[in-house]
C-alpha cells in the first residue's frame, strides 16, 4: 500500500501531506474504526448513530478534542 501511494504522489505535480491528529479529525478516526470493526467487506446500507451525527455537528462548529499525552 505505501509504494502504492508513493507511485500516486510521483505522478502529480504538486503535493502537500500534513499530518493531523486524530483529535483534530475525529471524523476520519471514527469511520476508520467503525470500517475495522465490520465483520463483512460489503456495506450495502448504514445507518448513522448518534455517536457519528454528534462528531459530524462538533466538526461543523470547529470543535476538536484536547491531545492526550499517551
Amino acid at each position: 500500500m505505501v509504494q502504492d501511494i508513493l507511485a500516486y504522489i510521483q505522478l502529480c505535480h504538486k503535493i502537500f501531506i500534513h499530518h493531523i491528529f486524530r483529535e483534530g479529525n475525529r471524523i476520519a478516526d471514527w469511520v476508520a474504526k467503525f470500517g475495522q470493526s465490520l465483520h463483512s467487506t460489503v456495506i450495502s446500507h448504514v445507518v448513522p448513530d448518534r455517536d457519528l451525527n454528534s462528531i459530524l455537528c462538533e466538526d461543523n462548529l470547529g470543535r476538536t478534542l484536547a491531545r492526550r499525552n499517551v
